[in-house]
């Protein structure tokens, strides 16, 4: 499970440290923002958030979450990822087939990047 490529700010008192709340979502791959930007994608709103943010953040689209929904979205994604379907052993050899001419390059090879 993965929050890769989801930039969230976490704002307000949680149950939780906010030191905490950020490691868990680093932990996951998101970025950790200081404050609400045109980059953010959550802000997880705990109590006694201060206006500005909210106001901020409805401006710019920012998805607001409270504590519980930040956890239930993590659960959303863990229970997705657990659906997602599993290759049976034909097809994933037939999708790392078409990857087999890496291994025929010289070790050397340069790509120029």
């Amino acid at each position: 499970m993965s929050l890769n490529g989801i930039n969230i700010v976490f704002t307000g008192k949680m149950e939780r440290t906010r030191p905490d709340m950020e490691n868990f979502a680093r932990s996951l791959d998101a970025n950790v923002q200081n404050g609400v930007k045109s980059t953010t994608d959550w802000l997880v709103a705990g109590q006694r958030t201060g206006k500005t943010k909210i106001s901020k953040a409805k401006k710019l689209g920012v998805r607001i979450l409270s504590e519980d929904d930040f956890y239930a979205e993590v659960r959303n994604r863990e229970d997705a990822a657990v659906r997602a379907p599993l290759l049976d052993r034909e097809e994933l050899e037939s999708k790392c087939a078409n990857l087999r001419w890496l291994s025929d390059l010289p070790a050397d090879k340069s790509f120029g990047f």
